[in-house]
């Protein structure tokens, strides 16, 4: 006795009465079959190369010796009532692997029996061996499993097969066996449904049907009954050809987890499974029919006897949906005509329904899968209704870019792939990305996802260290969308992930596939776009392209406001149609706000849509309503450094704006600037306020408006100097002092000067320090606000805390508090409860600064101030230390690191790390002392 491996249907190890078709990994299932199909040895390298070669070598060593001992253990089985073991399944030593010569297949069976057939001498020994290599082909090759080499293989045996069958029918047909050519013919039109309409107006089907039409049960019974590759006995069991996968399927394991239950289980009758184009549909509900199959062997759960595929993509109007159904279902239709009239009797969706009924009335269910189904709204949707109220053992599982609206639908909208998280330091070589971190890296499924689809275009692609942070920011710009992913993974060959990146930022017309299996509709992102546009009146696709200049998203309000023009009515009705057509989302933000938005890459299409006079007034419009949100906010004292203020998610928005002033009026994108500087420290995007003021200083008209040129300046400054960027900031502030020295500035000058001040106190120069406080204090009692003397007052009594003047500190303070509370200025109150914690601090009042810091601490966490909130966990670990609880003073000080790594803050990143390196040694130190 032998081992015997099958691979049509699924793939099964068999040893006597044992089968098995678990295994610890797919990949090991997929090393069994390369093994048994391409019969070895193999060396050890080949191997890992075709099955991990997203791996590193020793990583991919690593995985075939993992796979390869479950292999061997799962194959160690006890017969005979533990008698003694199954011989081997896999030869192996150190260079190599393959199986024992006496391992049997039903692939190499199957060919063995075509090739007897074809060299018979006799007509009767051909058809013994035909009929004999029919038996073995219990399926498609390998369904669930995707290697690279399957596929090809796969198509090359199928099509064997249907000669096979062809041969069979017209020599039973020819020798008068009319019921067993139908039979062939019926299994053939499965395996090769685009000619089942041939094939049933052939002689063998008009013939059988005669003969049949006399007992229907009986015509039934025979037509239908193909043993399912996994059951013991025959039944009715039939599983219509589902689509081959060339591909390997990524990122949605735990969504067929969840959604197969749904169906086999009877939870929903109607599964609609919806989404923006490219974010996977088709592909998930073909892996979701896979596994519910009777042929499958994925789960125990209770399956479908029948399971059908209906492509739907080429379907132009709902009137042809009855004619694809009866196509696929290869039912045995005929029209019967009213006595009196040219007319049916009944319609076509009852007759479907009726005949549907009629075959599940023995228990048998059905599962039809309705692919692309969106074109066919709304009059589709009525007769998948009626079906589901006559045939009650039928289940639909329907892909659409908008929901169905029917009675007991069951909505899955799919999001895009998980991405990534950027790492809090921008890695800056090799040695950052250690090899557990790419291990890491390569357990995201868009990273899965792109590395496969690249290595298809290059063989030798690989990950390398030094591109896991490009990875992830071209991933990030790409957004998780599974089309977009392969479609760039596809230019792997001739880009490199840096190029990628690069061509990204100048538009998306390159993003396409050559690849000539691929739907028209998805060889291009443009392409999916067309395809959902065209679903949509004229007035909705203007209103859309309309609605990109906003960049991140917008609430209903606003787009009202920028689109003043549109009836609001039309209005509303269009933001419905486009968000049930998946072209936009939509979510509740914090405040209970809706908030709307478009992916990116979508955006930019619909951009590019947007022309003429149009174009320029909506940009405009755009424009000046973020414009006027920036002038508002930074005029509001007391709350201008709250991100609820400004909208934390309207950064871009506040960009595109800047760009347009930028290239229409610079005046205007200089106010505006100078009024986002609170917008970019307060939300912690440091970096793009930087690059932004940098590219209007160097504007070559910025010096016809010197006093919005100091303004930009000012902004900058405090910028640079929050990034460390010390001899910048002194450089900018100059410049701008320049301006402001002249009386009808004094405002202006009083900001710049406490700017000075804190740059002084960064290099360590007090005494400039103190007397730019003092100064910028002075100007503001004359000519500020009731914030900015508050915010003078906090400066200048840090400052004289530091320079050893207590008691003028305490004065300061008290005045900054009573000032700040008065007024209900709860930014300048904690910042002044925090310096007071401080001057406890060094009077030894451990309790009193304890409570000064928690307070201020407390105020900072609810105004959402994580600079503040920083410094007061500083200002807390300082505290521990000096009390001698360093374990608490480690992990104020950690908790301040971290937050300085969000938001990017790398002065503070270095003075917090070596405080935790020194804390760290002293900790180490009392641990080494032996306790007396």
């Amino acid at each position: 006795m032998h081992w015997r491996i099958e691979l049509f249907g699924g793939l099964r190890a068999i040893y006597g009465k044992e089968i098995l078709t678990q295994f610890r990994s797919r990949k090991a299932g997929s090393l069994l079959a390369y093994l048994t199909f391409f019969r070895g040895p193999h060396p050890r390298d080949t191997l890992v190369e075709m099955l991990w070669p997203e791996f590193p070598l020793e990583a991919g060593r690593n995985s075939l010796r993992v796979s390869l001992a479950d292999l061997r253990r799962r194959s160690t089985l006890l017969i005979d009532s533990g008698a003694e073991l199954s011989p081997p399944l896999l030869l192996q030593d150190r260079g190599s692997v393959g199986l024992p010569p006496g391992v049997t297949t039903d692939v190499t069976d199957f060919e063995k029996a075509v090739d007897e057939a074809r060299r018979a001498m006799s007509l009767e020994i051909r058809v013994a061996a035909y009929e004999r290599a029919i038996t073995f082909y219990r399926g498609a090759l390998l369904p669930g499993f995707y290697e690279s080499w399957i596929p090809a293989e796969e198509a090359r045996l199928e099509a064997v097969f249907l000669h096979v069958l062809k041969s069979l029918e017209a020599f039973y047909e020819n020798s008068g066996n009319s019921l067993r050519a139908f039979e062939l013919a019926q299994l053939a039109a499965r395996y090769e449904p685009q000619q089942s309409r041939k094939q049933q107006k052939s002689p063998a089907n008009r013939n059988a049907s005669a003969r049949l039409s006399a007992t229907k049960a009986r015509s039934r019974q025979e037509t239908e009954t193909i043993t399912s590759p996994t059951s013991s006995s025959p039944s009715k069991k039939v599983v219509a050809p589902l689509p081959a996968s060339f591909t390997r399927f990524f990122g949605r394991e735990a969504e067929l987890q969840e959604l197969a239950p749904l169906l086999s289980e009877g939870r929903t009758r109607l599964l609609t499974i919806t989404g923006g184009g490219g974010m996977g549909k088709t592909r998930l509900s073909l892996e979701l029919a896979r596994s519910l199959s009777s042929s499958s062997e994925k789960s125990e759960a209770p399956r479908f006897e029948r399971v059908f595929w209906v492509p739907l993509a080429g379907t132009p109007d709902a009137e042809r949906l009855s004619e694809e159904l009866i196509k696929v279902l290869n039912l045995d239709f005929k029209v019967e005509l009213d006595a009196e009239t040219p007319r049916p009797r009944t319609s076509l969706q009852e007759t479907i329904a009726n005949l549907l009924r009629e075959e599940s009335e023995d228990g048998t269910r059905t599962l039809l899968v309705l692919d692309n189904f969106e074109q066919l709204l709304p009059k589709g949707s009525v007769m998948l209704g009626e079906l589901l109220e006559r045939v009650p053992n039928l289940t639909l599982l329907v892909t659409s870019r908008q929901r169905l609206n029917l009675t007991g639908e069951r909505e899955h909208r799919l999001k895009p792939l998980a991405l990534p998280p950027r790492p809090l330091v921008a890695p800056t070589n090799e040695t950052i990305w250690d090899e557990q971190q790419l291990t890491h890296l390569r357990e995201s499924s868009s990273v899965q996802l792109f590395t496969d689809r690249a290595h298809g275009a290059r063989s030798d692609w690989r990950l390398l260290p030094r591109e896991a942070s490009t990875l992830i920011s071209l991933l990030h710009r790409l957004e998780g969308v599974p089309l977009a992913i392969e479609l760039i993974a596809s230019r792997a060959g001739v880009l490199s992930l840096e190029h990628m990146l690069i061509r990204l930022s100048q538009g998306l017309q390159w993003v396409s596939s050559r690849d000539q299996h691929r739907p028209v509709r998805h060889r291009s992102l443009h392409a999916v776009l067309e395809w959902s546009l065209q679903l949509l009146p004229v007035h909705q696709q203007e209103i859309f392209a309309r609605l990109s200049v906003f960049h991140g998203g917008w609430t209903l309000d606003d787009a009202a406001t920028i689109l003043s023009d549109v009836d609001p009515d039309t209005f509303l009705d269009t933001l419905q149609s486009l968000h049930d057509a998946s072209l936009i989302t939509s979510e509740e933000s914090d405040d209970g706000a809706l908030r709307f938005s478009m992916l990116e890459i979508v955006r930019q299409i619909a951009e590019e849509k947007l022309e003429g006079a149009q174009s320029l007034a909506t940009r405009r419009s755009h424009a000046e309503f973020y414009f006027q949100i920036a002038q508002r906010a930074s005029t509001n004292e007391k709350a201008m450094g709250r991100r609820d203020v400004w909208g934390a998610t309207e950064g871009h928005n506040f960009s595109a704006a800047l760009d347009f002033w930028a290239s229409t009026e610079l005046e205007r994108a200089l106010e505006m600037a100078a009024s986002l500087w609170w917008y970019w420290i307060f939300s912690y995007h440091l970096p793009e306020g930087r690059h932004t003021l940098k590219q209007l200083l160097a504007h070559p008209q910025i010096d016809e408006f010197p006093i919005a040129r100091a303004r930009i300046q000012n902004s900058a400054a405090y910028i640079s100097l929050l990034s460390g960027s010390y001899e910048e900031a002194e450089e900018l502030l100059n410049a701008a002092l320049v301006v402001w020295a002249h009386d009808d500035f004094q405002r202006e000058q009083a900001t710049s000067l406490n700017l000075a001040g804190a740059l002084a106190m960064a290099l360590g120069n007090r005494e400039k320090a103190r007397d730019c406080y003092a100064q910028s204090l002075e100007l503001h009692r004359a000519v500020g606000t009731r914030h900015e003397i508050t915010i003078g007052l906090n400066a200048l009594a840090g400052i004289e805390r530091a320079c050893g003047h207590l008691d003028a500190a305490h004065s300061l303070c008290a005045e900054a508090l009573e000032l700040a509370q008065r007024h209900q200025d709860r930014s300048s109150e904690a910042w002044t409860l925090h310096t007071l914690g401080f001057l406890a601090l060094d009077a030894g009042d451990f309790k009193s600064a304890r409570d000064y810091q928690e307070k201020s601490l407390a105020m900072r966490r609810k105004s959402r101030h994580p600079h503040a909130e920083a410094g007061c966990l500083e200002a807390l670990g300082e505290l521990a230390e000096r009390e001698g609880d360093l374990l608490a003073a480690r992990e104020h000080y950690q908790q301040a690191l971290e937050i300085w790594h969000h938001i990017d803050q790398p002065p503070r990143i270095q003075t917090t790390q070596k405080r935790l390196e020194a804390l760290a040694k002293e900790i180490e130190q009392n641990a080494s002392v032996p306790t007396p």
